[in-house]
């Protein structure tokens, strides 16, 4: 999203030399960035490419043109962009994200707007802080070695200060009320739906029973 961003808040001169500007699985910005700085003439000119269970990339806003690509890994792993799927030079298109990527975006959706700018910022500072303190590379290596990744990042974390645990954990807090929420809420829509499929096939049944009651009456 910085290359997004450098392209929005570029000078008009800057803009008109731009001919592509690329986002892979990058997050969005900002509401208040976009709606302050991004204008159709330069968002025309910019595409986000999403792998089908794409989380990284459902971070904040995106105004600009979104593809969905095939990815040959789970989860957080599609980040990976060498993970994506290419036929010669091109790569595969998907028409749409999955229900799990869907799911991410309302939850992170919900969560931006439960959350405020410090409050983020500080959670996110402070989680790149504890992960960094592995030394790992990716977040593959973190779960290789989670037997010596986990001490080292509890060690961290009890030398942040008190107030960013505090935030640290009344975000994880709101988050994970928002995820079970929505968690809730879909599987519940789901029961409805399977409700009203049974009423429907039921209906039919009792149509179907009646008219062959009523054929036999009649002959």
């Amino acid at each position: 999203n910085v290359a997004i961003y450098s392209a929005i808040t570029a000078s008009n001169d800057v803009q008109n030399r731009i001919l592509k500007v690329y986002n892979y699985d990058g997050p969005g910005l900002n509401m208040d960035i976009l709606k302050q700085y991004a204008n159709k003439r330069i968002l025309d000119k910019v595409v986000t490419y999403l792998p089908q269970d794409s989380i990284i990339g459902r971070i904040l806003h995106h105004e600009e043109m979104t593809i969905v690509t095939s990815s040959i890994e789970k989860g957080i792993y599609q980040h990976d962009i060498y993970s994506w799927q290419v036929m010669q030079c091109y790569l595969i298109k998907l028409d749409k994200n999955t229900e799990s990527s869907v799911e991410v975006n309302e939850i992170l959706t919900n969560w931006l707007n439960d959350t405020t700018t410090e409050q983020r910022k500080i959670f996110i500072d402070s989680v790149f802080e504890l992960l960094y303190s592995t030394n790992a590379e990716t977040l593959r290596d973190i779960s290789k070695n989670l037997s010596t990744n986990i001490p080292k990042i509890l060690r961290k974390y009890r030398q942040l200060s008190k107030d960013d645990r505090e935030i640290i954990t009344r975000m994880i807090i709101t988050f994970s009320k928002i995820y079970f929420g929505v968690i809730k809420e879909r599987e519940n829509n789901k029961i409805n739906q399977k409700i009203e499929e049974y009423k429907n096939v039921s209906k039919k049944k009792l149509e179907e029973l009646e008219a062959k009651y009523r054929r036999k009456i009649e002959n």
